[in-house]
Order: structure tokens, then C-alpha cells, then sequence
């Protein structure tokens, strides 16, 4: 890829890998045809996979770095519509834990961020698709969704940062295979 390259012609290594990317239409799964879910493979889980096939190389030599992998909170607590986010990023999960056991020999950690309601425009789109399916207010639809968050607000772009730069820091070097949800609370589940 000519990312990777144009990095390694720059500064010779490569430390970081962050994966973001966006998210595939929402709807109902039994709606999807083979196109669609194609689309969603490529975009979220092989796009993944490609670029780490890339960065293993000069990381390896350099004798470590840190991957990171965006995904959503929905890939561990699944929300109706959004079945191929979930399908996907679950991918994502699955291999990034594989990918930490194989190599984390090398001084490569691998983690996967899944934040919740985040305030970005596409929640925004997402809100506004889910008040106009369910003909409400959407106003009050992020306002009674917010108060199913603990922390009683959404969160903020640079919060999932500040996660990042974490675990891409020196800090973090003994944190690998790791799935952490950055949600203020949200998500319902002990494990």
C-alpha cells in the first residue's frame, strides 16, 4: 500500500498503525444482498488485514510498534441495523487477538478500541435515521439514548485520542490483545 511505503521512504519505519474507518450502510441484515456485505468485508475487516500485512515487516525489524483498531461499541453489544458493522468489526476483533499472539515475540501490541456514542457527524446521521424510522423527535431520542450512559453525556473524538495515544505510548507496552469499550459506562456486560 502506498501509505506504508511512502512512510518507510520518509522515515524509515514504521511504530504506529491505527485503523479507522468508516461503517457500512445501516439496516436489516436479511435485507443485505452479496454486494453489501462484500462491501462491508472490504471496508472493515480486510482493509484491516491488509494494512498490517504491511506494517509486520518494518516493525518486526525495528524490533516493535503498536497497532490499533477502531471498531464500535455495537461489535460487543449488538444493536438492531447495524448487523454489518457488528459482523465485520467482530472480524476485527477476532483477528487482532490473534494477531497480538503472534506477534507480540516481536515487541508488536495489538488492541482494539470500541468506542460507544461518540459525538461525531456520523452519529449524528445515525440519530437522525434512527428518530425518522421510529418517527421521533430527534432531540429526544439522543436525549433519552444519553441517559443510557452512566457519565450522562456523549462522548468526545478527542477522548477516544487520548485512548489511542495511550496505548500507542510506552506507558502501555504490557497491554496487548485487548478490547476496550470507551463508552462512559454504557456497556451492559461484566466481561
Amino acid at each position: 500500500m502506498r501509505i506504508v511505503a511512502r512512510t518507510m521512504e520518509r522515515f524509515g519505519r514504521v511504530d504506529i498503525l491505527v485503523n479507522n474507518d468508516g461503517a457500512p450502510p445501516l439496516g436489516r441484515l436479511d435485507e443485505f444482498d452479496d454486494t453489501a456485505w462484500d462491501k462491508a468485508v472490504q471496508r472493515n475487516l480486510m482493509s484491516v488485514v491488509r494494512m498490517v500485512r504491511q506494517v509486520i515487516p518494518p516493525m518486526r525489524a525495528a524490533g516493535g510498534g503498536r497497532i490499533v483498531n477502531i471498531t464500535a461499541l455495537s461489535a460487543l453489544q449488538p444493536i438492531v441495523g447495524f448487523g454489518l458493522s457488528v459482523a465485520t468489526w467482530a472480524g476485527v476483533i477476532g483477528f487482532a487477538k490473534t494477531l497480538s499472539r503472534e506477534v507480540g515475540p516481536y515487541g508488536i501490541t495489538v488492541n482494539t478500541i470500541c468506542p460507544g456514542r461518540i459525538a461525531t457527524e456520523r452519529l449524528e446521521k445515525v440519530d437522525g435515521k434512527r428518530a425518522a424510522d421510529a418517527g421521533k423527535d430527534v432531540g429526544k431520542l439522543v436525549e433519552d439514548l444519553q441517559q443510557e450512559i452512566p457519565l450522562q453525556r456523549l462522548g468526545k473524538p478527542e477522548d477516544v485520542a487520548a485512548l489511542v495515544a495511550f496505548l500507542v505510548s510506552s506507558q502501555a507496552s504490557f497491554i496487548t490483545g485487548v478490547t476496550i469499550q470507551i463508552d462512559g459506562g454504557r456497556l451492559g456486560s461484566l466481561l
